[in-house]
């Protein structure tokens, strides 16, 4: 297996499992064709395995998919994003970035200012035999302030909420050698996925 067919339009998501794929000489191919497929999981990776599995069966190939979740620590339940990071509510299915900012920076602010969370990221690689291995991640606490920074990251508009809890200075505007908790996630999210890559070459 040294080509994966990942079935999404969010070039963010495309580009960061590519990263992590690269050092297995795996690359990715975005899906010919979107297939409407409805996220009905009540779990982050039950979504991921739906979408995998579909796009394999669909197009008679080996295809990677992931979804996400988000809470927040001290949130109303109706507050929490869960499984609708991209769903404003009484909005529509899936907001734009800028839409999202403005969103998100109302519901910071009515929780202090700043507010800890945590990212959930599931990741299937399934065949079209049906076979399927998954992971899901948790990411190390994250911090959020009601007041974004300008720099954007397109597919990522949460990116621009989380600052360094000592320092107070955006991750976005600090050199990446300094950024310790992107790199613990980068890692983790590496060596997870070598690990579902050596499970499926060894099926």
């Amino acid at each position: 297996m040294n080509r994966l067919t990942v079935g999404t339009t969010n070039q963010a998501k495309v580009q960061l499992l590519a990263e992590h794929l690269a050092p297995f000489g795996i690359t990715l191919e975005i899906a010919p064709c979107q297939i409407d497929i409805p996220e009905h999981g009540t779990t982050a990776q039950e979504n991921a395995r739906l979408k995998a599995t579909t796009y394999a069966t669909a197009l008679n190939a080996p295809a990677i998919a992931t979804d996400d979740a988000l809470y927040f620590e001290g949130f109303a339940t109706a507050d929490q994003p869960g499984l609708n990071v991209r769903r404003i509510p009484g909005g529509p299915d899936r907001a734009s970035d800028e839409e999202l900012i403005a969103y998100y920076a109302s519901l910071f602010a009515r929780y202090g200012d700043r507010v800890t969370g945590w990212w959930e990221w599931a990741i299937c690689i399934a065949t079209p035999d049906g076979q399927f291995e998954e992971v899901t991640l948790t990411s190390p606490p994250r911090h959020f302030t009601s007041n974004p920074c300008e720099a954007r990251i397109p597919g990522f508009p949460l990116e621009s909420f989380t600052i360094d809890p000592d320092s107070g200075g955006y991750r976005l505007e600090q050199e990446p050698a300094e950024d310790d908790v992107n790199a613990e996630w980068t890692h983790m999210a590496s060596a997870a996925l070598c690990e579902m890559v050596g499970r499926m070459l060894a099926l």
